[in-house]
């Protein structure tokens, strides 16, 4: 899939979700509702794209720690307030944004996201629910399919 960030497609763009295309929880995400998003103007795109980088101004040298929502006027909205801002858009889940918007709802909804966000690589290589369908076991972590398998 190959996405660019261009001025000459933001009439049909609203923004775009960046993530962190290395992590398999993110990419899982991705796969899941990239359609849901896409289909509202959101398309998501790897924030290890050199052109998004530059216009986020993230550093290569420094890890990733957080999702990114550039919007087609330039504004740039990071972790919980992304997440806010792209519930809102969906009809069925704008309620939930507005009060996480609130306190003392706010507070746990950024405690939600940085619990997520510091387990991402660790949630993506355990369960089976935000990979890839057709995603593999992680040689890094063999153990793990046969902890699970019957005897």
């Amino acid at each position: 899939m190959k996405t660019e960030i261009t001025d000459n497609n933001a009439e049909s763009v609203s923004g775009w979700i960046g993530y962190d295309a290395a992590c398999p929880f993110c990419r899982g995400v991705r796969f899941h509702s990239g359609p849901l998003f896409a289909r509202r103007g959101f398309p998501f795109v790897p924030l290890q794209l050199p052109e998004l980088a530059a216009r986020l101004g993230l550093d290569a040298r420094h890890p990733l720690v957080e999702m990114k929502l550039l919007l087609a006027d330039g504004s740039v909205l990071g972790s919980t307030d992304a997440v806010l801002f792209l519930g809102s858009r969906i009809w069925w889940l704008a309620p939930f944004a507005w009060i996480g918007r609130h306190r003392p709802f706010r507070g746990l909804a950024v405690a939600l996201y940085r619990a997520v966000a510091t387990r991402r690589h660790f949630l993506g290589d355990l369960c089976g629910l935000f990979s890839h369908p057709h995603h593999h076991a992680n040689p890094r972590h063999p153990h793990t399919a046969a902890f699970f398998e019957s005897p």
